[in-house]
């Protein structure tokens, strides 16, 4: 007979009481519903794999498979129960009979039945519990005997017998408890690190397993890796872990406390060293402490590149706070790591500029160009150079090597235009030499550029310093020539206003303005002189000469014969 349905419909409770009622024996499979199945299909796994089969006889739970399940041997070797020496043996001693390992090691000395029955018991209602508590899935019950390959065969030759009743009690007890457990230990992935002893009798908990998980709960085992070694215990592991955490005895593993234990044990155990550090990243990828000793790691290994990366986010991290110079010190490690990331070059190529380090922004840029130019990626080198050019204009090693790399990348044209550019503007400077040297590098870009060769023959020849010379002196006589024609038309101008002023004079005396004590008409005749010819040593020395001597006259003068006010010259 056959039974299936759905969990979410029939409480997995009420299934096991009935198969208990009615002393049922065959096989119960609880696998993931249809759309899980299909989205674990989609995902390329087998959703077989996902199944829990439980095999009951006569309404009692007596075995427990699921894929990935460990075998019994494998659990007692796991919590110390037996040695991996004396599984071998057992192994050894096994061969050729039908008895099962567990036996042989009964046999052996090396565990007891008791221990083996307990071990195997406590596992089985472990299992049985957290399936019950998930409560999710489909189910299907046939009857019939076990089926082989489901089951552990050292688990059925014990003959386990769990009464449904006491299962489903202890589930209910469990549930109670796993809220107040998931609140102090809420992921299997976190490390956990002491505090402080805990005192006698402050944490509940059987003496052997607490003392057990204190000496495992040194922060170098996640929680997943500590409950690893009480594979029989989990549910009552988790709870001693709780208890600790309540007591203050044991604290979640901070990001520097991750890094702490990773150099501590870098010397030792590398790989511990490495595990560690890794798990501190997955909860603060940008922990500076864990990207140090990451990056410290990784290069013992001989993981250039990903030794870089880490520097990478270390840098970009230290400009983000603003710390440029911390930013220089962990790219120049970077470069020294991997001389051949262009990433790390293009970045300390552009903090040097920011920073205006013009002699290690060459350098940088130096070597970025040349690894582009290795990778064939010439249009990354042109702008390498061009930023080269603007911060050593007159180097023209730079000028050539842009040249050369705007016509690999098929920029001929424009790499021909801006040497013959700058090559014009030496010409103009006339430094023919180094002219000679622009264009004979145009030329051999491209050999028919007609300028450059005709600039290579007139510089050769001499012609260009002839015409140069010939300019000069043409120069020199047009400025002299303007400077004689400034000359005499001054000059000229100064005779016309000296003659302005000596016909002013003459008019003056011919008036007999000064006799007659008319000195503000006089001052006024030889005033318009100065206004009529202003720039003329004439304006700016005779007039004004006179001009004082009147006033000065003018104030002398008794005033008894001053019909007006006396006369000032700013009136």
């Amino acid at each position: 007979m056959a039974l299936q349905g759905d969990l979410s419909t029939l409480d997995l409770a009420d299934l096991l009481q009935s198969l208990a009622l009615h002393a049922r024996t065959g096989t119960l499979t609880v696998a993931e519903t249809s759309d899980a199945a299909d989205s674990a299909k989609g995902n390329g796994a087998d959703s077989q794999q996902q199944a829990e089969h439980l095999y009951f006889k006569e309404g009692s739970l007596t075995l427990y498979g699921s894929s990935g399940r460990p075998k019994l041997v494998d659990v007692l070797t796991a919590c110390g129960l037996i040695s991996e020496e004396s599984l071998e043996s057992a192994r050894v001693a096994r061969k050729g009979s039908r008895r099962s390992l567990g036996a042989v090691l009964v046999d052996a000395g090396a565990i007891s039945q008791e221990q083996l029955v307990e071990v195997a018991s406590s596992r089985l209602l472990d299992d049985a519990c957290e399936l019950i508590g998930s409560g999710i899935g489909a189910f299907r019950f046939v009857e019939g005997k076990a089926p082989r390959g489901l089951f552990d065969p050292e688990e059925r030759r014990l003959e386990l017998a769990l009464a449904p009743s006491l299962l489903l009690l202890e589930a209910a007890r469990r549930s109670d408890h796993w809220q107040m457990i998931k609140s102090r230990i809420p992921s299997a992935a976190g490390h956990y690190i002491p505090q402080r002893a805990p005192r006698p009798g402050s944490v509940e908990g059987e003496p052997d397993l607490l003392a057990a998980l204190v000496e495992r709960v040194d922060g170098t085992r996640s929680v997943a890796e500590v409950l690893a070694c009480f594979p029989h215990r989990r549910f009552e592991s988790y709870q001693v872990l709780a208890n600790l955490c309540d007591a203050r005895a044991i604290r979640l593993a901070s990001a520097d406390d991750m890094a702490r234990l990773a150099k501590g044990v870098s010397v030792e155990d590398p790989s511990l060293a490495q595990t560690l550090v890794a798990r501190g990243l997955d909860v603060q990828p940008q922990h500076s402490g864990l990207l140090g000793t990451f990056v410290e790691l990784a290069e013992a290994r001989g993981e250039i590149e990903s030794a870089t990366d880490a520097l990478k986010m270390l840098a970009h991290m230290r400009l983000e706070s603003g710390d440029q110079d911390g930013a220089r010190e962990v790219l120049e490690r970077a470069k020294q790591v991997d001389p051949s990331d262009r990433a790390v070059w293009q970045k300390s190529l552009t903090l040097a500029i920011e920073q205006d380090r013009t002699a290690d922004a060459v350098a940088d840029g130096r070597h970025l160009a040349q690894l582009f130019q290795a990778a064939g990626l010439h249009k990354r080198a042109c702008g390498i150079f061009e930023q080269l050019v603007a911060l050593e204009s007159e180097n023209w090693s730079f000028r050539s090597q842009l040249a050369h790399s705007r016509s690999d990348c098929g920029e001929l044209e424009r790499a021909v235009e801006e040497l013959a550019s700058y090559g014009r503007q030496i010409l103009a400077e006339a430094s023919f030499d180094r002219a000679r040297v622009v264009f004979s590098e145009i030329h051999e870009l491209d050999p028919a550029h007609q300028e450059a060769e005709q600039t290579i023959a007139d510089i050769d020849t001499g012609k260009l310093e002839r015409r140069r010379h010939r300019r000069r002196r043409a120069a020199h006589l047009l400025r002299l020539s303007a400077l004689c024609l400034t000359f005499f038309g001054w000059l000229g101008y100064e005779l016309v206003a000296r003659d302005a002023y000596r016909q002013a004079v003459q008019h003056v005396h011919r008036s007999e303005l000064l006799e007659s004590r008319n000195y503000e008409e006089a001052a006024r005749i030889l005033a318009n002189v100065g206004t009529a010819y202003p720039g003329t040593t004439t304006a700016m020395w005779d007039v004004p000469s006179d001009l004082e001597l009147l006033t000065e006259k003018a104030r002398n003068m008794p005033k008894a014969l001053q019909t007006t006010p006396a006369w000032n010259p700013g009136d």
